[in-house]
Parts: structure tokens; C-alpha cells; sequence
């Protein structure tokens, strides 16, 4: 079932990636982390491996906020809480703006 999941979502990502292309725009994506981030990170059970290879073999960028998440939550604020707090889309927005600001 995992094998079948990964090639759906693999072919997903392939499709909505042409789309972007095809409209002469530029696919990214950004990962979001599912598991409470903790230092070291532990990713058990884990998509990011599996999405990390996926943008490698298609050649797509991948923006991990991880490491902002992750000094969000060494400061004392909550980063999650059944979803990203105000705190955790300031680290995700970090990232972004790290990401695009290095495009320049």
C-alpha cells in the first residue's frame, strides 16, 4: 500500500509540476514537517526522504523550513499546536523568504 501511495503522489507531483511549467511558471515545493520537532529531528516513519527523492530524480526545488522550526521552538514558543501556530508561519514564512531572497 506505501509503494502504491508513493508512485500516486510521485505521478501527482509530476502532473501538477507540467501544469506550472506548461503556464511558464516556476514549481517549487514546501515541506512541511508532520512530526513534533524535537532536536535531533526524528524522522520515523517520515515522508521527507521519500519527497527529498522525489524532487532529485524531477529536478524540483524543495524548501524544508525545518531548521527555522526548529530555532523557533529552542526559543521557548510553541511552533505547533494542532496545527502551525503564529509563531510556526512566522519560521514557515522565514524560510520562504530565505528561499526567494537568494533567488536575487
Amino acid at each position: 500500500m506505501r509503494a502504491y501511495a508513493q508512485d500516486l503522489g510521485a505521478a501527482i507531483i509530476r502532473q501538477w509540476r507540467s501544469e506550472v511549467v506548461d503556464d511558464r511558471r516556476e514549481f517549487v515545493i514546501l515541506y512541511i514537517p508532520r512530526m513534533a520537532l524535537e532536536e535531533p529531528f526524528i524522522y520515523e516513519d517520515s515522508w521527507k526522504p521519500w519527497l527529498e527523492s522525489v524532487c532529485g530524480e524531477e529536478a524540483i526545488e524543495l524548501i524544508d523550513p525545518s531548521a527555522q522550526l526548529l530555532d523557533t521552538a529552542l526559543e521557548g514558543k510553541a511552533i505547533i499546536y494542532d496545527h502551525l501556530t503564529t509563531d510556526g508561519h512566522v519560521a514557515v514564512a522565514r524560510a520562504f523568504v530565505d528561499w526567494f531572497g537568494g533567488r536575487f
